[in-house]
């Protein structure tokens, strides 16, 4: 892809999802082939051609079930007691994005299917019965407030991000 080209949430149908993850609160996921660039830190790490961070509500589900969501990043996974820290590897959200982690090399976890809505909601369907579903649930009033954002990891590609007052590239 061309880094000055307009993204389009439609780039990710037909991409497998690569791994997903976390930064603190943030939901992280990564699409299409693996391939390796440097962080911030000048550390080589392995991301997807495409990334989509999550800032506000949203949940993961197969059929009628929630496999996880948002507030799985606020309980450790031992004992479900409200989290003291967020630690990797200590809460419910990361026990449940292992498991799925480790079944997606043999998954048909690919995107089938992608529809947004004027207020930021977004929603992933899977060839396997996976969906994404991102739900805003705050008043629009906070104009900076990023919802989520996709982008291509690396240098030069711009960013298409959803706020809460609409859609913008930076």
């Amino acid at each position: 892809m061309n880094p000055n080209q307009q993204i389009r949430i439609e780039v990710l149908i037909g991409l497998p999802l690569l791994k997903i993850r976390r930064a603190a609160d943030m939901l992280m996921m990564h699409f299409g082939s693996p391939r390796l660039v440097e962080d911030r830190k000048g550390k080589q790490k392995t991301v997807g051609e495409w990334a989509l961070h999550v800032q506000t509500n949203w949940r993961i589900t197969r059929g009628s079930e929630i496999l996880f969501g948002q507030a799985d990043m606020l309980y450790r996974a031992s004992d479900l007691e409200p989290r003291d820290d967020d630690r990797l590897g200590e809460l419910r959200f990361d026990e449940r994005a292992e498991a799925l982690n480790e079944a997606l090399p043999e998954s048909e976890t690919v995107v089938q299917g992608v529809a947004c809505d004027v207020f930021g909601g977004l929603r992933l369907t899977f060839r396997d019965g996976l969906a994404l579903e991102v739900f805003p649930d705050m008043s629009s009033d906070f104009p900076d407030y990023e919802l989520w954002r996709l982008f291509g990891p690396g240098k030069g590609y711009q960013h298409l991000v959803f706020e809460a007052t609409g859609f913008s590239t930076k």
